[in-house]
């Protein structure tokens, strides 16, 4: 994961922005979009709301063996392995984290 990741924080309300599953940055809707998958959003109240519920971008989705299994909180940005003791909150994506970034189980935002 990287270690400085561009948060909600780094925007206007109201603003579009694309959320970047790999990493956890976000970054301007306005700009060429990014690689991998993501999901598209606006920043309300210093918090990321996905616009849709549909996760975008283009990769392998992740399948058992591939990571350490859990979900991912868009809102807050962090990862919670499947062993956490506390139900996630929405909007979430559920998938792996590998040794390269979080990677999604499927297209679905829960």
């Amino acid at each position: 994961m990287n270690n400085n990741p561009v948060s909600a924080s780094a925007f206007k309300n109201g603003d579009e922005v694309f959320f970047v599953l790999k990493n956890g940055n976000m970054c301007s809707a306005k700009e060429a979009q990014p690689s991998g998958f993501f999901v598209k959003g606006q920043i309300r109240e210093q918090q990321f709301v996905p616009v849709g519920n549909e996760i975008i971008g283009d990769g392998n989705l992740a399948e058992a063996g591939h990571g350490m299994p859990g979900w991912y909180e868009l809102n807050n940005g962090k990862f919670y392995a499947m062993q956490t003791a506390r139900a996630p909150t929405s909007p979430y994506v559920n998938g792996f984290m590998t040794s390269e970034g979080f990677l999604p189980s499927s297209r679905q935002i829960h």
